[in-house]
């Protein structure tokens, strides 16, 4: 499922009118983009000299995201790439009106960057905000609308972020972190586990007015990796609200997420891409099992893997944890036979109830097989052949005084025992017929 630009669609006319294509380059290709999870990487305050220290900036983060749990074991879901736009002038706005601190903190700036990034937003300082939603739209909509994620590097080492539609980050010596606080943030609906405020309070994974510990929405995570429920303050609004963790990386830089911050974002990983990426054969029609078949999955595997394959066969299991299977016919029955693999990721890295129901990935073919008889009769004129290709099975015997004529380009009679053309057969020179006695005759 690919995150197109469906925000801010009132601005689309404006946007459209100054589309522009920027070089892209990938930073991290793992296949198809419509089939995995697509990360782009924009910057701002970055001048066009100064594009390849935003692609180092961008690599650098990129490399860090994914040593940092769960990211990191679910690298392979992942593509991420930059678009290299250039701004006229470096840094980021800072007009030295936040309320929150005794401004200027940093000298006041106004510099021409493409997208509009400020500190100060919203009367925070350390608040940055890229404010033109048109170019950001229209930069995405040109050179990468299939984006699933999008992070704005901001080309100043003042410490700043946000998270929103678009996570941001300054290039400050904690930029790491930010980042992927921010990436908790815009990807997977996190909110913060210190106290932003009383409007951002409300409810989210890992944020909560429940105090019941069989009720709340972590409680499979109750009492394990230290996941409790946690007051984020003791008067005024804060007394309302709790958190699931006292040491989370949505509360404090430098340290994991929480378990149940992880949860949330592995959820959102399988929300956004499936396992499995392609199969084979295609089970858009009925498939006939003249001869053994080959099934085969192409999935996304977590590192260390934690997929569990199984394969059913009407209903009935088969094997489990291979990507292929090899359907002898005599494991079918007559008729239609539906074979199934599903495939689903048993990480404990998620407990959530609904993981193994919303989560699981189904391939099903219809099969239809007619047992190879004993013994075939081909007789005149019921069983005359005057087109096309056939083959002809038997598990013992093959008798034959039908006609073969016209266009029959490729006709094959196939027996374990023997093969008998009695008077009356032929085949006629503008055919190709072959007769076979061979060991297993009905593969």
């Amino acid at each position: 499922m690919k995150r197109f630009i469906l925000l801010f669609g009132w601005l689309v006319g404006a946007s459209l009118s100054f589309a522009q294509t920027f070089p892209t380059e990938s930073l991290l290709n793992n296949g198809d983009r419509s089939k995995l999870i697509n990360i782009v990487l924009l910057g701002d305050g970055y001048t066009a000299a100064q594009q390849d220290q935003f692609k180092t900036d961008a690599q650098n983060i990129t490399n860090y995201l994914f040593s940092v749990t769960p990211f990191k074991e679910y690298k392979n879901y992942f593509n991420v790439d930059i678009v290299k736009v250039p701004s006229n002038q470096s840094g980021a706005k800072h007009p030295a009106t936040a309320t929150d601190v005794n401004e200027p903190v940093i000298p006041a700036s106004n510099p021409d960057n493409y997208f509009g990034s400020t500190f100060d937003y919203a009367n925070i300082h350390r608040l940055l905000v890229s404010t033109k939603y048109a170019a950001i739209s229209s930069v995405l909509a040109s050179n990468f609308p299939d984006y699933d994620q999008v992070l704005i590097i901001v080309n100043s080492t003042e410490y700043g972020g946000s998270g929103g539609a678009y996570a941001t980050t300054s290039i400050n010596a904690s930029a790491f972190e930010i980042a992927v606080h921010e990436l908790g943030h815009s990807f997977s609906a996190l909110s913060d586990e210190y106290w932003a405020g009383d409007v951002y309070a409300r409810e989210a994974a890992n944020m909560t007015q429940q105090t019941n510990p069989s009720l709340v929405k972590w409680k499979n995570w109750y009492g394990i990796n230290s996941v409790g429920i946690f007051q984020h303050g003791t008067s005024g609004n804060q007394a309302l609200w709790y958190r699931p963790h006292q040491n989370c990386k949505m509360r404090f830089l430098g340290v994991n997420f929480c378990s149940v911050c992880r949860e949330a974002i592995v959820e959102q990983i399988h929300n956004l891409a499936s396992s499995i990426t392609s199969f084979s054969p295609a089970n858009s029609a009925t498939l006939t099992a003249n001869s053994n078949l080959t099934f085969a999955l192409s999935t996304l595997k977590p590192v260390p893997n934690t997929l569990e394959i199984t394969w059913t066969l009407n209903g009935n299991s088969l094997i489990t944890n291979s990507d292929t299977y090899l359907l002898n016919t005599s494991t079918l029955a007559s008729g239609n036979n539906t074979l199934v693999a599903k495939v689903i990721d048993k990480t404990t890295l998620s407990k959530s109830d609904t993981h193994p129901t919303t989560h699981q990935y189904l391939v099903s073919w219809n099969i239809q097989y007619t047992p190879c008889p004993d013994a075939i009769v081909m007789a005149s004129p019921t069983d005359n052949l005057t087109a096309g290709s056939t083959t002809k099975k038997a598990s013992k015997t093959v008798k034959a005084t039908n006609k073969i004529s016209g266009n029959a380009t490729n006709v094959i009679y196939r027996a374990g025992q023997a093969i008998t053309l009695e008077p009356g057969f032929t085949a006629e020179n503008t055919t190709v017929f072959t007769a076979e006695v061979k060991v297993n005759p009905c593969n």
